[in-house]
């Protein structure tokens, strides 16, 4: 399946509001409606659509746990899979080629939330291990509308500040809230009512903790190739402003770790990635390192 220019305009749209109905979407892209209905048909399978949510607000700490594994199997990345989502603290498992064959992005709540996980984890697999690392990105830029560079993006920043005081409810509402869901579907989830659940997302959009509504683009060889590139960098603002207009540039992370800023990027081919490169590296001269993570698979858990 090839994406034309209404794919790419219509995923850059939602990756800046991902609520946006078939009529609006149509509406502002000039399109009709079945065209667009089609549209979202084809693409459904290769986009999550998420809220975009203030973590430190809601009162959790990111971090990514990357895993390099003895043999590469595919099965044992499974497994890691599988055990991973049921914690709930994990909020997606990335598989990788390169450095590391496993990532897995966790939001915590306490140092005693993730000593648990970490000790089962290495109970059960630290065996099948040769290193492992943690990083915390204690900052992040998502950049909407700059997926495939058809529309002006919109840079949104979630930075360290004090955590609110959250209900009981509006906590287990937002821990369930990863991916767009209906309200109906919420309610499953959470035996909490319709109405409540609206009240509190519309409650913690004017509190900010849900920032906005954006699209997880999911890894998929035939149309596009979506990777993690990692830098170490003298200059960083001189780096987050050449990838901030850099097209396909999604999301940029400020780590606590070896790692100066790292980036998700979609590349149609791994060529097209070494081009961005380059260009990156030219723009800025301070950049001594970077690291490249393909992504073969992505799967999102709640947290």
């Amino acid at each position: 399946m090839r994406l034309d220019n209404n794919d790419y305009k219509i995923l850059d749209l939602l990756s800046k509001n991902s609520k946006l109905r078939i009529k609006e979407i149509a509406g502002k892209l000039k399109l009709k409606m079945p065209t667009v209905a089609y549209h979202l048909s084809k693409l459904s399978k290769h986009f999550v659509r998420q809220p975009i949510i203030d973590y430190y607000k809601f009162g959790v700490t990111p971090y990514n746990f990357y895993i390099k594994l003895k043999d590469f199997e595919d099965e044992t990345k499974e497994e890691i899979e599988e055990f991973s989502k049921k914690f709930k603290e994990v909020y997606k498992v990335s598989h990788l080629n390169g450095t590391f064959d496993i990532m897995i992005s966790l939001y915590i709540r306490n140092n005693e939330s993730f000593a648990k996980f970490y000790v089962q984890l290495l109970k059960k697999f630290s065996k099948k291990m040769i290193f492992r690392d943690i990083t915390i990105p204690y900052k992040k830029i998502i950049i909407t509308g700059n997926i495939f560079g058809t529309t002006s993006n919109n840079p949104i920043l979630i930075a360290p500040n004090r955590a609110l005081q959250l209900s009981k409810n509006e906590t287990k509402m937002l821990d369930v809230f990863t991916t767009l869901k209906t309200t109906k579907q919420i309610s499953i989830e959470t035996q909490l009512d319709e109405k409540t659940i609206r009240r509190y997302i519309r409650n913690n959009e004017k509190k900010k903790v849900i920032l906005g509504y954006t699209i997880n683009i999911l890894p998929n060889l035939e149309l596009y190739e979506k990777y993690f590139v990692r830098f170490n960098v003298g200059n960083k603002n001189d780096l987050v402003a050449q990838l901030g207009r850099t097209k396909g540039v999604m999301a940029i992370e400020f780590p606590i770790g070896k790692w100066d800023v790292e980036a998700y990027v979609l590349a149609k081919s791994h060529y097209e990635l070494s081009k961005i490169i380059k260009n990156t590296k030219s723009a800025v001269p301070s950049i001594s390192k970077y690291d490249i993570l393909y992504i073969e698979k992505e799967v999102i858990n709640n947290i």
